[in-house]
């Protein structure tokens, strides 16, 4: 396929063939509920634990399709997330209250840190924060893939002192069993032999040593100061979870059995906590009376076959942790022998066309199967490129009165966003000249670009602005030059000088910016729904800037305002805007890790291209592939196997 845009519409109304004597083909979520609502009188006191929240809906749906009129309690139903993070007892400390701690310890226990980058300057948080956000994304992930800190992070000066701190036999056998590979301890030592540098060399190989082995000291510090609050790193619970379900086995539940849902690819700790909870249950001669159960959707001659990498993970789950016998007569109800009778791949030269033919598609399939069918949840658009989102709910059809949106869209994608990246630049690029600041003319066309500089200083101010810098010729622009534009004052929001320095500075400065916008949108006749959005947004984004003068106050946390831009995008990098509704009804609008255990009749995904689907992108990690090989953390093509 080209480089171009593409959308892959997949119409599988006749899901392929269903296995012989299976009857009429069923869903998957629909199989597991059907064997539980007709093999137990009382789910009460039953945990099903789903990949996310959405599955864990819509078998909630199956489950009380097949109970039919028959009333019982409910089982508990929960995310993978909320799961291990109630058995751990701990919470997950916020991304940025991480952060601020790693860097509190860096600079108060700098006995913790051997060689000479005792001897380096203490650097500002300015500085720190950039690797201290891969440190802290390096640290979750060896407690995610359960690796010793110690013997990763070695404090190892001759690459021959590797074969003793490699991994242990249980944890060879560990890798070998779940991930069905070998680690070799050469990976390990290429990697030392490679970095570790002359004596007398001060390279950069020679600083990147130092921080190595400050890795470790960093991690344990950090696991302290954490715990002391009962928190932990989003990898920690995982870990804490396992122990403690080592340490007490059976008594840490109060369920009678726990269900596994629609898993694919776990990580080291994950497997591991399965296994140990199925272990905690003993043996029954009644497969019914275990403890933990577990379902793999895997059917489909793609799934199934032994070639396919796409199935590799599902291939080596399905062997170390297979389903009870009694269940799988319900489980041949959702099995495929084909593929999907119609699919049709189409070529698409820009992103905002390929929305449009999605949305096209849509309209084809409200005529073609009812709009009781989508109302009903059976057709889905799935985006792996999340910036498709508004783009294709523009072009749906107004007639769809129904759309389920609970992957909601990252804030990173609205107009503040864009808004305060422009007002970044502006002040990043900014230099004094003649006592004044002066900002480069590029930036200050960009931010004059943006709608909320239109609502902020007015159309035709921002006109006459612009035409000032052409006419001119001005490579720069003070605040002086603009204030003598625009004649209202309201520019003078933009200037920084009045605010001073420091993080309450930087903050109260963005809020002053933001307040005025807000007041601006208040005031705007037109355009009522549309303002009301950028409200609610330019809200979450103001108390975004009260939880970040919080917290920095807290740990005592001094920053530049270029620091502040960078930590309000981090405090908001991984919130979403949600939209209320019924998720089991409607179209449905979904990211692609969404539709894990779940069935519907008709599939329209767009972005198939190199690098979108599967994503390309290299996590920012100081731990290379030949570490990550030799101690069984995910490498370069873990993303093409999910």
């Amino acid at each position: 396929m080209k480089n171009d845009a593409a959308v892959n519409m997949i119409d599988a109304a006749g899901n392929g063939t269903a296995g012989s004597g299976t009857g009429e083909r069923e869903s998957f979520l629909d199989s597991v509920a059907r064997a539980y609502a007709e093999n137990f009188s009382d789910m009460s006191e039953f945990c099903f634990v789903f990949p996310n929240k959405r599955s864990g809906t819509f078998f909630l749906k199956s489950l009380s399709n097949m109970l039919g009129n028959r009333v019982l309690l409910a089982p508990e139903v929960l995310s993978v997330s909320d799961f291990v993070e109630n058995v751990s007892g701990r919470g997950v400390a916020t991304r940025i209250d991480m952060l601020f701690r790693l860097f509190n310890i860096y600079k108060g226990n700098r006995s913790l840190i051997p060689g000479s980058v005792q001897g380096d300057e203490l650097l500002e948080f300015d500085a720190f924060r950039s690797w201290g956000e891969i440190l802290l994304s390096d640290f979750s992930e060896v407690d995610q893939y359960n690796v010793d800190p110690d013997a990763i992070f070695a404090n190892v000066r001759d690459y021959r002192e590797i074969a003793s701190n490699f991994l242990t036999p249980d944890q060879l056998e560990i890798l070998e069993r779940y991930f069905g590979y070998t680690p070799n301890y050469r990976d390990v030592e290429r990697f030392w032999k490679n970095l570790v540098p002359p004596k007398g060399n001060s390279s950069i190989k020679e600083r990147f040593m130092y921080l190595w082995q400050a890795m470790a000291p960093l991690y344990h510090a950090l696991d302290e100061n954490l715990a002391a609050e009962g928190l932990a790193t989003p990898g920690g619970v995982y870990r804490v979870a396992l122990q403690r379900i080592q340490e007490k086995g059976r008594e840490l539940f109060e369920y009678k059995k726990i269900v596994f849902v629609g898993f694919n690819a776990l990580s080291t700790t994950e497997a591991l906590i399965f296994e140990e909870i199925s272990k905690a249950g003993g043996y029954h001669d009644d497969e019914k009376e275990s403890f933990a159960d577990f379902y793999w959707d895997a059917t489909g001659p793609v799934l199934e076959s032994p070639d396919s990498d796409a199935a590799a993970f599902l291939r080596l789950d399905k062997r170390n942790f297979p389903s009870p016998g009694w269940a799988l007569p319900y489980l041949e109800r959702n099995r495929v022998e084909t593929m999907p009778s119609d699919m049709r791949v189409i070529a698409s030269p820009s992103n905002s066309a390929q929305t449009k033919i999605a949305a096209s598609r849509v309209r084809e399939l409200v005529e073609l199967v009812g709009a009781d069918d989508v109302r009903d949840a059976r057709v889905a658009v799935v985006l792996p490129d999340e910036n498709l989102l508004f783009p294709l709910l523009y072009a749906l059809p107004e007639s769809l009165s129904e759309v389920n949106l609970t992957m909601g869209y990252s804030l990173r994608l609205t107009s503040v966003a864009s808004f305060l990246h422009h007002l970044r630049q502006l002040h990043a690029r900014s230099r004094k000249r003649d006592g004044e600041t002066a900002y480069f003319h590029e930036d200050v066309r960009m931010l004059l670009s943006h709608p909320f500089a239109h609502a902020l200083l007015g159309s035709r101010n921002v006109s006459e602005l612009n035409s000032d810098i052409l006419n001119h010729h001005r490579l720069v622009v003070t605040m002086g030059d603009m204030m003598r534009v625009v004649k209202n004052g309201s520019v003078s929001v933009l200037d920084m000088e009045s605010f001073g320095t420091g993080t309450k500075a930087g903050i109260r400065y963005i809020d002053n910016v933001l307040a005025h916008i807000d007041a601006a949108l208040a005031d705007e006749p037109g355009g009522v729904v549309k303002s009301r959005i950028d409200r609610s947004h330019i809200a979450l984004y103001r108390d975004a800037l009260r939880r970040l003068e919080w917290a920095a106050a807290e740990h005592g946390i001094e920053m530049g305002l270029q620091g502040v831009f960078y930590m309000v995008d981090k405090l908001l990098s991984g919130e979403r805007v949600t939209f209320e509704g019924e998720p089991l009804e409607g179209l449905q609008v979904m990211g692609l890790l969404e539709t894990r255990a779940l069935d519907f009749d008709h599939l329209v995904i767009l972005s198939l291209n190199d690098r979108i689907m599967p994503r390309k992108a290299r996590k920012a990690t100081f731990i290379p592939d030949s570490l990550r090989h030799g101690y069984g953390l995910p490498y370069s093509n873990y993303q093409e196997r999910l």
